[in-house]
């Protein structure tokens, strides 16, 4: 912190402002640098780290709680973000000690795929170089292992669980999930907490490959009909039908999914040759 214009610096790094600002607003610069949430428990401000162990195992018997008739569909309804939309490059800039105290930038790229674009974060932060690398990996990696979110409603007994609460969630068909909360409501009357988390660490699959008809409903990272890619092949006549009317070549077209997730299939509404 600071006072004035002139930063606090302790071992070599701090956080500086060039003017007052809101306390809230710091603390979220330093919520980035240091990876944790700050929830409010039993009308305490704690700041809870992110990378936590598990808290507590919620067995899938608990996750439909619902007044009446209103039943959820399913233990859980997760969602994945299409994976095309991550960043390629994720970008810290902070103020470096070593350098006179100049502005520098530590990059992470994401090792393949076709991503396009940066994530940029500026935090008014003095630091070294070798932890704003570290901290560009982290949110790099972050980013895809937050785009699986999970939605879900617990009983009265589950209202001491608060934002940053680790869950081991084991589903029926044998896959456990771990997930964060990120934030949750509460309806007073019912008592019914709903819970929305994001994935912690990857989850853990059975190699029974029991159906996951009651696991979770899985929303489609795109809408359907998905994102499809066609590749046109160049190759001799499969079948002797293919020849169409025999005025003009046949072309056979592979397709394919973009992205990740289910392929619900490809469809091309136009036929080329007419009878073909």
């Amino acid at each position: 912190a600071n006072i004035g214009t002139e930063p606090l610096i302790a071992n070599g790094g701090g956080l500086y402002m060039e003017s007052p600002r809101p306390a809230a607003e710091l603390i979220a610069y330093l919520m980035v640098r240091f990876q944790f949430d700050v929830p409010e428990v039993d009308g305490v401000v704690k700041a809870v780290l992110r990378n936590a162990p598990v808290d507590l195992t919620i067995p899938f018997t608990d996750l439909r709680a619902h007044r009446g008739n209103s039943r959820p569909e399913s233990d859980m309804q997760i969602t994945r973000v299409d994976p095309l939309t991550l960043p390629y490059r994720t970008n810290v800039t902070y103020s470096d000690p070593a350098r006179s105290y100049r502005t520098r930038t530590q990059s992470e790229p994401r090792l393949f795929g076709p991503q396009k674009g940066n994530y940029d974060f500026v935090l008014p932060l003095i630091e070294t170089a070798q932890n704003m690398k570290n901290l560009a990996i982290v949110l790099s990696n972050r980013l895809e292992i937050e785009g699986q979110t999970y939605r879900f409603t617990l009983g009265p007994k589950y209202q001491r669980v608060h934002q940053g609460t680790v869950l081991s969630l084991p589903s029926r068909t044998g896959v456990t999930h771990t997930v964060r909360v990120k934030e949750l409501t509460q309806e007073l009357l019912a008592g019914i907490v709903t819970v929305e988390g994001v994935r912690q660490e990857a989850s853990v699959f059975s190699a029974s490959g029991a159906p996951a008809n009651e696991e979770g409903i899985e929303t489609p990272i795109v809408p359907i009909p998905g994102n499809t890619k066609g590749i046109i092949l160049d190759g001799p006549l499969l079948r002797a039908a293919d020849a169409g009317d025999g005025s003009q070549p046949v072309v056979y077209i592979g397709m394919c999914g973009r992205g990740s997730g289910n392929w619900p299939g490809g469809f091309l509404y136009k036929e080329f040759p007419v009878g073909s």
